[in-house]
């Protein structure tokens, strides 16, 4: 049966995933995060720096409304569009024009109200922090200049405006009182019969001039006082639009940039764009990261130990025996535990010979094959640790072996068993076969009957015959074997190997109908990992 390929990606992620994807990357999201807040700092600091001088101006009610109603309260709606009126004029025409001839540039500002109050900021920018404070101050200098010139022709216009309704009561009453003498005039020279008519008339004009001098007085008296006021302000020109309550000083520190405020937001927008960037390298990773990934991908092949990651493997070059530099370390304990595994198998079939094989070259089957063995002989078991790979041999090297002879120079008969098989002295009931000299055609050469009737044979002096064989995706030497082990475990490392590579080695094996026993997992991470520190046991390689 077919392994239908499955990369491991749920139909739905639980919260628990999304924080195990976070943990698993969590060196991508540090990474981001100290790239992008390395990034700010030197933009930031790369910038030229720009310093900002805000002088404050309050805006009051205009003169005439001020002389003619000063108990008069301004409602909400009139204030703010006044506010708003102001900042226009502020940036007319008009006020540039001014500015531009004080200063003799206009110079780029701007205006905003200070929250709820009347007063408005006038700011301007500059890489010289006196230059800044020298155009916001002569910009709202020229500004309440203005402001003060139209205050005082607010003030004379609506004076004038005012004695004009006086002059036009004052006319208004000489009409009326040229009538009365027109009419005394004419009954003076008026014969008898015409004074009583003449005479009624000049009483009425009279009535009326008396009556329009009442109804007028108390206007031309509020008249009087008001054109006096506007005057006197206008005079001392103290009732002024705009003035200046707070000058432009030439500020300490730059408004831009900002480094230590640019890198906080930068930590945050490092932590989510790293939170990003790990979510999609987890998406795009097509590696074995856990037991469950392992067996996904297999379709439910047991798995039969994982093996906790050791500094010293980072070193391909270097063989290292964690079951004998470090047996009470947490790796040693987990080859124990592969070798109960595979007893607990051997109860119910017949395994003698055990084929160590992987998906692609350095994935660890030589390390995991040499310490299972050691761990088989610790156990009281007879073990030959057979050096299959005839193309790329390493065994010899974990046990400081001379690799001149071995098996291929048995199958040759060049050599016998008892020239090749040495015997481990730290290691009791231990013996290695090493591969020998290497062969022109090993896939071949394995394929013979002298090779299967010569791994048949060891079976008989020893009660576990350990085979070390090639990994399958590059050659055909580990199929070859297949056919003659009693169980084959295939060896996968954890952020190495990939999904499709473990599913088309399983499908090869399944093809020969290999007897697959499960899988083993190298260089397994604490956090993907069922910890021994539970039950007492130290890792001491790391520690070494």
């Amino acid at each position: 049966m077919t392994v239908p390929y499955h990369d491991g990606a749920d139909d739905q992620l639980e919260l628990r995933d999304y924080l195990a994807v976070i943990r698993r990357r969590k060196g991508v999201i540090a990474l981001v995060t100290l790239l992008t807040v390395a990034a700010a700092v030197a933009y930031s600091l790369l910038q030229t720096p720009i310093y900002r001088a805000s002088t404050e101006v309050l805006i009051q009610k205009s003169a005439s409304q001020n002389a003619l109603n000063p108990t008069q309260q301004q409602t909400p709606q009139a204030i703010e569009q006044e506010i708003q009126t102001e900042i226009q004029i502020i940036r007319s025409a008009m006020i540039e024009d001014a500015v531009r001839e004080e200063l003799g540039y206009v110079p780029e500002v701007s205006v905003a109200a200070k929250g709820d109050t009347q007063v408005l900021a006038i700011s301007a920018t500059d890489t010289s922090a006196a230059a800044a404070a020298r155009k916001a101050n002569a910009y709202a200098e020229v500004y309440v200049e203005q402001r003060r010139q139209g205050t005082s022709d607010d003030l004379l216009t609506a004076a004038g405006k005012l004695q004009e309704e006086l002059d036009r009561f004052a006319t208004d009453l000489a009409t009326a009182q040229d009538r009365v003498d027109e009419l005394n005039g004419q009954l003076v020279a008026a014969p008898p019969e015409q004074q009583a008519d003449l005479t009624a008339q000049r009483d009425e004009a009279t009535a009326a001039v008396e009556r329009l001098r009442e109804s007028t007085d108390a206007r031309r008296l509020s008249l009087l006082e008001q054109i006096d006021r506007l005057q006197l302000e206008a005079t001392l020109n103290e009732s002024r639009g705009a003035r200046i309550v707070s000058q432009a000083e030439a500020p300490e520190n730059p408004s831009s940039p900002k480094p230590v405020r640019n890198a906080a937001i930068a930590v945050v927008l490092g932590i989510l764009l790293g939170i990003g960037a790990a979510f999609l390298r987890d998406h795009l990773d097509d590696s074995v990261r856990t037991k469950d990934d392992l067996e996904l991908v297999t379709g439910g092949l047991s798995t039969l130990g994982l093996i906790p990651a050791v500094d010293a493997w980072r070193d391909r070059k270097t063989a290292v025996l964690e079951s004998v530099e470090h047996p009470n370390g947490s790796p040693a304990e987990a080859y124990r535990g592969v070798r109960t595994s595979l007893q607990f198998l051997g109860i119910e079939q017949d395994l003698r010979t055990i084929q160590f094989t992987s998906a692609n070259a350095g994935e660890g089957k030589t390390t995991t094959s040499s310490n299972v063995a050691v761990a088989l002989a610790r156990a009281g078991h007879t073990v030959l640790l057979v050096d299959c790979d005839l193309r790329r041999p390493r065994l010899h090297q974990f046990f400081g072996l001379d690799n001149s002879d071995g098996f291929t120079s048995i199958l040759l008969g060049e050599k016998t068993r008892a020239d090749t098989i040495v015997k481990i002295a730290d290691v009791p009931r231990l013996a290695v076969l090493p591969s020998g000299p290497p062969p022109p055609a090993p896939s071949e050469l394995l394929s013979t009957k002298a090779a299967r009737e010569e791994i048949e044979g060891l079976t008989r002096f020893f009660d576990y015959v350990i085979l070390d064989s090639p990994p399958l995706l590059p050659v055909a030497d580990s199929i070859v074997l297949a056919g003659y082990a009693d169980a084959v475990v295939l060896v996968a490392s954890a952020r190495s190997t990939t999904k499709r590579s473990i599913h088309r080695a399983v499908e090869l094996l399944q093809q020969v109908n290999a007897p697959v026993a499960g899988t083993i997992l190298n260089g397994v991470a604490p956090q993907d990992s069922y910890a021994y520190g539970g039950y007492g046991y130290v890792y001491e390689a790391k520690k070494a």
